[in-house]
């Protein structure tokens, strides 16, 4: 694998490398890339582990070299020189460490990584352009992370003094990343335990001698590695990873301050979700549902995604494998050990791992919705309001379409005003007896939905009508299908046979708040429009009639006319006054009359002059029973009942 030399130099080891990883490094060395600040997340991540390890080996009781220093990464810049340090007290590495490696790229691994690279040339961009290959996407999948260094470095030194074992000296490997390596005894005080890597910078590199531009690296890449990391003696990343926190120790206060700083959004999230899970896969989530709405059927539409991490270390911004579109409101991270770091898009893209992952989210996602729905409606109408829109594509998720559809709201014919929502299982609990179909109609608002020439039919026999405000609204009740075996059709195509079971309900409405001993013979409760349909026979003794009203331009609206004086909706001092005459022959007739009237105040003016002080106003059906009753005491005592 590689050659090995005695220089002039007493005491160092020169080796080179195989062809193969020659190749490798030429790659990583002599060519640009548009993401090489991954560099030093790879350092960094290696710099961890070593921690990682070093911890691990002192949770089994062993005690390693120079047991008083902290556990911590330490990065030094000198912008004259030109260098970056990186230093760790982690395990550290023997001189056969640095050896195996060190100087060799993934010992098998190069070839593959050539390989993937080459691959990755013979793609192409969503416009069909060839995509030129980019080292910093693959790097790290074959046991290359570290040479990445040779992107932005001329020269490399790594000094490691072991932390269990060996004879307690420190060795140096030096490369210029050319094909050769040197190894020496180092006579160099630091570390006193761990790993120091000093990293010599291209003159096209010198912003990486920069604070501001390290610590913001470091604030993307590797904020939230398990141990502090000091720039310049600086502590950089202090944020916690919360998601990695047992759920019974976090605040609620800390939460709110996670989602401010991760999101720079100034306002606390509307809810959030803390996940931990074992099996089938390993990872740990923290989800929020932000309080307000985003665009993204518009400018926002590609700025959803959650941020993959692996082993606290940023993998993939926004990434849109993790939950499906229509949770796209989502913000949050996932983390999970099950996955390489660093490992490719496109690899992402058919990883069974986030496939997992996707499903349990989706799973604890809906769950939690169905509990806030149950438990807080005001603030899941809150949700569904900032983001119902973009949650009704979920009737695209065959799988879960029953529980989605059940989280559905939307506005009704039966609601008081166009802000109040309905699920489905409401709806279906005030739906007429036999009924089995979800009737909706399109429009731009409720005013215009109540206007639809097809809603008269439905109003006169009281069925519910879901109204549907938003474009997506048609598609997702056509995706559905069904709901709990219940059809979606619109009021358009309703047909005669769909409606033959459910009679004209006006005058069943009006006996149904008097069907107790109300309704009996001698008392006669009918609706205005019901008048030329009642049936002769025997003069009733008491007419209680329920009056509507309805705008000029109404539809629905009942024309005066001399065969229904008792209509409502009078438009000139004639109609007016012909109403109250035949209003006076009826009561010759010892017919008692009185009314009911919910409308306008000027067609209440008009109703009060024919039925004077027998006359009750309501605002609502709600009240008819009430008002109804006061209008009729009166006669039934009269009358000896």
């Amino acid at each position: 694998m590689t050659e090995e030399t005695q220089t002039p130099e007493a005491g160092k080891k020169t080796c080179e490398f195989k062809a193969e990883v020659r190749k490798v490094l030429q790659i990583l060395t002599n060519s640009l890339y548009t993401n090489r600040e991954i560099f030093l997340r790879e350092l960094v991540s290696n710099a961890s582990d070593a921690l990682d390890k070093l911890r691990f080996r002192q949770s089994k009781g062993e005690t390693p070299s120079a047991s008083d220093l902290p556990l911590e990464i330490r990065i030094t810049l000198d912008k004259d020189k030109k260098t970056l340090t990186i230093a760790d007290t982690g395990i550290g590495m023997t001189e056969q460490d640095l050896a195996d490696n060190l100087g060799i790229i993934a010992r098998s691994g190069s070839e593959n990584f050539l390989a993937q690279l080459a691959a990755q040339s013979k793609t192409t961009d969503d416009k069909g352009q060839a995509r030129p290959a980019d080292a910093s996407q693959i790097i790290g999948r074959f046991g290359v992370g570290f040479y990445s260094v040779f992107m932005v470095a001329k020269k490399v030194d790594v000094i490691s003094r072991p932390a269990f074992g060996g004879d307690g000296k420190a060795h140096m490997w030096e490369s210029d990343g050319l094909g050769s390596y040197t190894l020496s005894e180092s006579s160099e005080e630091e570390p006193k335990r761990g790993t120091k890597i000093v990293v010599y910078l291209k003159d096209d590199a010198e912003e990486f001698s920069e604070k501001y531009r390290v610590e913001a690296i470091i604030r993307k890449h590797s904020a939230f590695v398990p141990f502090p990391v000091y720039v310049d003696g600086e502590h950089v990343n202090t944020q916690t990873a919360l998601w990695r926190e047992p759920k019974s120790q976090v605040k609620p206060e800390q939460y709110k301050e996670f989602y401010k700083s991760f999101t720079y959004d100034s306002k606390d999230p509307l809810d959030y979700l803390h996940i931990s899970v074992d099996l089938p896969v390993q990872f740990n989530a923290l989800l929020y549902i932000p309080d307000n709405r985003l665009d993204y059927f518009g400018q926002d539409h590609e700025y959803w995604g959650l941020d993959l991490f692996s082993r606290r270390i940023l993998i993939q911004h926004h990434n849109k494998e993790l939950i499906p579109d229509y949770l796209a409101f989502i913000k949050g991270v996932v983390d999970t050990e099950d996955l390489p770091l660093n490992i490719s898009r496109e690899t992402l893209q058919e990883n069974r791992v986030l496939r997992k992952i996707n499903q349990t989210i989706v799973k604890q996602t809906l769950g939690h919705l169905e509990k806030l729905a149950k438990e807080k409606p005001d603030v899941y109408k809150k949700f569904w309001e900032d983001h119902g829109r973009i949650f009704k594509l979920g009737y695209q998720d065959f799988p879960n379409r029953e529980r989605i559809a059940g989280l559905m709201r939307f506005n009704t014919s039966k609601l008081d005003d166009e802000k109040a929502l309905s699920s489905f299982d409401e709806y279906m609990s005030r739906a007429l007896p036999g009924q089995k179909t979800f009737w909706y109609v399109s429009a731009p608002n409720r005013e215009a939905a109540l206007l639809n020439p097809h809603m008269d039919l439905f109003r006169k026999k009281q069925i519910e009508v879901l109204f549907l405000y938003e474009p997506v609204d048609e598609f997702c009740m056509e995706g559905l299908g069904k709901y709990k075996d219940w059809d979606f059709k619109p009021i358009e195509g309703a047909t005669e046979k769909d409606l033959k079971d459910f009679a004209d309900k006006n005058r069943q409405n009006i006996n149904r708040y008097f069907a107790s001993g109300w309704n009996r013979d001698g008392l006669a409760l009918l609706a205005a429009g019901d008048l030329l349909d009642f049936a002769p026979g025997p003069a009733p003794r008491h007419l209680l009639i329920l009056l509507t009203d309805a705008s000029p331009n109404d539809s629905r609206r009942i024309p005066p006319s001399p065969e229904n004086p008792l209509g409502c909706g009078y438009e000139d001092a004639a109609g007016v006054a012909d109403a109250a005459a035949q209003v006076r022959v009826l009561q010759r007739k010892g017919i008692r009359v009185s009314a009911v009237f919910m409308g306008e105040d000027r067609s209440a003016a008009d109703a009060a002059r024919i039925y004077g002080k027998n006359m009750a106003r309501i605002r609502g059906m709600d009240q008819l029973a009430r008002a109804a009753g006061r209008l009729i005491q009166n006669e039934i005592r009269e009358l000896g009942d």
